[in-house]
């Protein structure tokens, strides 16, 4: 991954022959902690560019250091059967050192496989200082856990640099269709507007009783004047008009088919038959409303459909 930028990074270090494969493990998760442009190892340096040049420039931008240790990390030799860590021009060798001189770089040495940390005694005298840097260990048993801890660890070091960016704020949720908000306080409009008609017919049509100083035909007719304009002006989707038809429907039924009392000035039989005529039409009137209501939210839920180009990482 070329980092041709001066942006704070984590900078891998380890030697192929020993801990490669844990090497890439290891990139891959904190990429996913921190992002890939915030993880360097050198893999994808780009052809053509000078190799020790490009790793230097990383290493003096980065704020930490990981260094990989397998098993054979000081034991691996080159062609001359010398080891290669003792080699004054050996990469890994020269990286580490260069990281232990910044007094603002964090070397975090990484015991992968079970190896141990290597004592200074069998360290180059400049890479000395590493083997009293407190080291962690991954292990492939408790690869989560391990990982969970060294990523907390980096995120501590680096929390008021660059390195760790904040949180993508979320978008706000799109806003219900106009025909799906909620009013509450309109919360049962339609079924208090058909009560009140069913009541006011009653009041106009089925009794004969009097009252001293009321017209109860004249209280009838202001009644449904009431409830109709309420039912007018009411929202159209509200659900409990049709639990309210189905009530005076039931109620008007008993009265008209089932009741064969009688009670002085009022006619239980027209009660009834006013009730249910009351009922069913306010359950037809509701349950058009309510489709209608329906269908333009969803139109409405189509409309907000929008499509949005694909995020292309500007690091990949």
């Amino acid at each position: 991954m070329g980092m041709t930028t001066s942006k704070p990074c984590v900078f891998i270090s380890y030697r192929r022959d020993d801990s490669g494969g844990w090497a890439g493990r290891l990139e891959d998760e904190l990429a996913n902690a921190f992002g890939s442009q915030r993880v360097f190892r050198d893999v994808k340096i780009p052809v053509g560019v000078d190799y020790q040049d490009h790793i230097e420039h990383v290493l003096d931008s980065c704020y930490v250091v990981v260094v990989v240790i397998g098993p054979s990390w000081t034991s691996l030799t080159g062609s001359d059967g010398a080891r290669r860590l003792t080699a004054p021009d050996d990469l890994l060798r020269r990286e580490i050192e260069r990281a232990l001189q910044r007094r603002d770089v964090e070397v975090i040495p990484v015991l992968v496989q079970r190896a141990r940390m290597p004592a200074a005694d069998e360290l180059p005298t400049e890479l000395r200082a590493l083997a009293r840097r407190q080291a962690i260990e991954l292990s492939d048993s408790r690869w989560s856990h391990d990982m969970a801890q060294l990523t907390s660890v980096l995120r501590e070091l680096l929390r008021d640099t660059t390195a760790v960016e904040p949180p993508p704020v979320p978008e706000p949720p799109a806003p219900d269709p106009p025909a799906a908000r909620r009013r509450p306080e309109r919360r049962g409009a339609i079924g208090t507007s058909i009560c009140l008609i069913a009541v006011g017919a009653v009041l106009k049509f089925a009794v004969t009783a009097t009252v001293a100083g009321i017209s109860l035909a004249a209280v009838g007719t202001i009644l449904i004047i009431a409830g109709v304009i309420r039912l007018v002006v009411s929202r159209p989707e509200r659900r409990e008009a049709i639990g309210t038809s189905i009530c005076l429907i039931a109620v008007g039924a008993f009265l008209r088919f089932a009741v064969t009392a009688s009670v002085s000035g009022i006619s239980l039989e027209t009660v009834g038959t006013i009730l249910i005529i009351v009922g069913v039409i306010g359950l037809v009137v509701s349950l058009v409303l309510l489709m209608q209501a329906g269908h333009r939210g969803a139109v409405a839920g189509r409309e907000r459909v929008i499509e949005r180009e694909p995020y292309v990482d500007p690091y990949a």
